[in-house]
Order: C-alpha cells, then sequence, then structure tokens
C-alpha cells in the first residue's frame, strides 16, 4: 500500500507543480488584474508543490496546495465560471497523502 500512496503523492505533486508553472508562464506577460491574481495563487502552488514532495515540509506543502485549490475555486466562482471538477480529486488524493503520512509517524 506504501508504494501506491507514494506514487499518488508524487504525481499529485507534479500535476499540479507543472500545472501552475504552465499558468504563470501563460500569464506572465499579461497585466490584467485576473493575471495577477492567477500570477499569485500560480506561484503559491508551485511553492506548494514543491514543499509537498519534501518529507519534513510535506504538511505545509499539503496545507498550501489545499489552501490554493480554495482560492483558485473562488476565483473561478468571481469570475461567474464552476471550479474544475478535477479540484475535487485533487483535493481528495493531497488528504488522503496528509492522512497517510500522519498515519505512518504516528506506527513509528
Amino acid at each position: 500500500m506504501l508504494h501506491r500512496i507514494r506514487l499518488l503523492h508524487w504525481t499529485t505533486a507534479a500535476a499540479l507543480g507543472f500545472a501552475a508553472g504552465s499558468v504563470l508562464a501563460h500569464q506572465i506577460h499579461g497585466g490584467s488584474r485576473k493575471a495577477l491574481v492567477a500570477m499569485a495563487v500560480g506561484a503559491a502552488e508551485v511553492v506548494g508543490a514543491l514543499l509537498f514532495v519534501v518529507p519534513a515540509t510535506l504538511r505545509i506543502g499539503g496545507a498550501l496546495l489545499l489552501l490554493t485549490l480554495v482560492t483558485a475555486s473562488a476565483v473561478h466562482g468571481a469570475m461567474g465560471e464552476a471550479p474544475p471538477v478535477a479540484f475535487l480529486v485533487y483535493a481528495a488524493a493531497i488528504w488522503t497523502v496528509l492522512r497517510e503520512h500522519q498515519r505512518t509517524r504516528n506506527l513509528a
């Protein structure tokens, strides 16, 4: 089971980190207010993804990733759009990794 959680952990971090990096790259030349918000959320998400892969900072990274998903959902809502359903899948994956990390720490 541990290998499956590790795979979920790394693929979640990679998917969110690369997606956020893509948003940053796309918005870097935009000057609108929307672009600044997307850049801020994207930057926080990249940092969260990097922290999420380091065992010592996994909980901080997971919390930051969850916060960016909530923020991005709110931004989508403010623009009259439904947030992507994938956000729920990412949140569930992050939560699962965090719970498993806590469980294994309690066993040690």
